[in-house]
């Protein structure tokens, strides 16, 4: 929708948080996807001038390419597995959010 009526700002903040959820479910198939939704949302936030986007969108990236390796956006190891398993589904995300002793 954002790209039909040209919201062109709403657009690329949209396609960098479709790409971090497709990197967070973790299917193979996901990850090229997600490198062709930030590389347009780099391009638009390079055209109209929007940093902070651009250095975000530059970092998943290099993660993607396995440049930088870490965690996306700061994030715990465990709030990374976390985001995974809910990204997957509502059944993986109900073990995920259980306690060790309830295991």
């Amino acid at each position: 929708m954002n790209e039909r009526i040209g919201a062109r700002v709403s657009l690329a903040h949209t396609q960098h948080d479709y790409a971090a959820m497709l990197v967070a479910r973790g299917e193979a198939a996901d990850r090229e996807r997600a490198a062709t939704l930030l590389r347009a949302s780099l391009e638009s936030a390079r055209e109209i001038g929007m940093r902070a986007l651009e250095e975000r969108v530059t970092k998943r990236l290099n993660e993607l390419a396995g440049v930088g390796g870490g965690v996306p956006d700061d994030l715990t190891a465990r709030e990374a597995e976390v985001l995974r398993l809910i990204a997957i589904g509502p059944a993986t995300s109900r073990r995920c959010c259980r306690s060790a002793s309830t295991q």
